[in-house]
């Protein structure tokens, strides 16, 4: 689920499947996905968020990120728990199918951020 609360500046409270996003969204939103994607459960349910993403962004929509990277306390805060790592080599071409491009990936031994663009 997503969701955005409620502020000074009137945003909207969202509460959405990140896989099913209703058209109603799109157009020029900027896009986040903060340390989430390995809580989806699958390769195939990360790659329908990023189609998602990209569907409801266009035109000229933008996405960033991060996630977690493999660790010994990454592992065992997660025993028991829905984990499927994103390698962040791979996923620029995951996100290219998905129809974004300009994609940027920054690295870190923990951790990985990126951004991407989408026409």
């Amino acid at each position: 689920m997503l969701w955005m609360p409620q502020s000074r500046l009137a945003l909207p409270r969202l509460a959405l499947c990140a896989t099913c996003i209703a058209t109603a969204l799109g157009g020029q939103r900027p896009g986040v996905c903060f340390t989430m994607l390995h809580h989806l459960p699958s390769a195939a349910a990360q790659d329908r968020l990023y189609a998602e993403a990209g569907r409801v962004l266009r035109p000229n929509g933008r996405l960033a990120g991060s996630d977690s990277r493999w660790g010994p306390l990454f592992a065992l805060a997660h025993i028991g728990d829905t984990c499927t790592l994103v390698d962040p080599e791979a996923l620029p071409a995951r996100l290219e199918v998905a129809g974004f491009d300009h994609v940027e990936i920054d690295t870190r031994r923990d951790a990985f951020r990126f951004r991407a663009h989408v026409d």
